[in-house]
C-alpha cells in the first residue's frame, strides 16, 4: 500500500472501478459501435453530438498515429509506482477529451508495459461529482488514486492550463459564436500538438509523486 503525504479527501471504492472501467480500445471500440448504429456516447442524443463524436473519432486515430511523447515525459511517468492507477471521465461527443486522451495513453504505453489508464462515460456513472470544475461536469478527468486502497491522489482536468487561461479571455473580449469558439479552441490544439498538455502532466506527475 501507497503512503501518501497530504492525501485527498476522495476515496475510489476500487472494485467498484474495476467493473465499471473499460481500456483504452474498450473505449473505442464502444464509440465504433454507437456511431454504426447512429450514436454518440452519452445520456442525450442530438445531430450535434452525433456529429461531434464522428470527427472526434478521426481526431484520436490521427493523434494516435502522429503523437510524438517528449522522452522526460516517458521517463517521468515510468517512476509512478505501479500501485498507482488511473480513471479517466470521458465522453466520446467532447472535443477537449480527443484532442487531450491519445496523448495520455500513449505516454503510459511508452513507459510502461502494464496497463495503468482506465475509462468511465460521465454520464453512465457517478464518478464525476467527485471531481467537478467550478461546479460543472467539465471533462476529461484524469485522477491518479491507489489501486490498493482507493485513495485519490491527485486529478487534472478538464483542459491545459494555459487553453484555459487563453480560451477564458477570448470568451470574454469578443462576440464569436459558441461554434466558432469551438474553432478557434480546436484550431489552437492542432497547431499546439500536444506542448501545452505536455506542460500540465509534467506538473501533473510531478505531484504524484511528490505525494507517496
Amino acid at each position: 500500500m501507497l503512503i501518501l503525504a497530504d492525501m485527498p479527501n476522495s476515496v475510489l471504492k476500487v472494485e467498484k472501478v474495476r467493473g465499471e472501467s473499460i481500456s483504452w480500445s474498450g473505449y473505442l471500440e464502444r464509440i465504433d459501435q454507437l456511431l454504426l448504429r447512429g450514436l454518440s456516447t452519452g445520456s442525450m442524443q442530438t445531430p450535434e453530438l452525433l456529429d461531434k463524436s464522428k470527427l472526434n473519432r478521426q481526431r484520436m486515430y490521427r493523434i494516435s498515429k502522429t503523437a510524438k511523447i517528449p522522452e522526460d515525459i516517458s521517463k517521468l511517468f515510468s517512476q509512478i509506482p505501479s500501485e498507482v492507477q488511473f480513471l479517466v471521465i470521458t465522453e466520446g461527443w467532447c472535443g477537449d477529451a480527443a484532442q487531450l486522451l491519445p496523448y495520455f495513453q500513449l505516454m503510459s504505453e511508452s513507459a510502461t508495459s502494464e496497463e495503468r489508464v482506465r475509462y468511465v462515460l460521465r454520464d453512465e456513472t457517478e464518478y464525476i461529482n467527485d471531481f467537478l470544475t467550478n461546479g460543472s461536469k467539465s471533462i476529461p478527468v484524469i485522477v491518479a488514486y491507489d489501486q490498493i486502497n482507493g485513495q485519490v491522489i491527485s486529478f487534472w482536468g478538464p483542459r491545459p492550463s494555459s487553453f484555459t487561461i487563453w480560451y477564458n479571455a477570448l470568451k470574454k473580449s469578443s462576440t464569436l459564436t459558441k461554434d466558432e469558439l469551438s474553432y478557434q479552441l480546436h484550431a489552437r490544439y492542432s497547431q499546439d500538438k500536444g506542448f501545452a498538455f505536455f506542460e500540465d502532466m509534467r506538473a501533473f506527475i510531478s505531484e504524484i509523486l511528490s505525494k507517496i
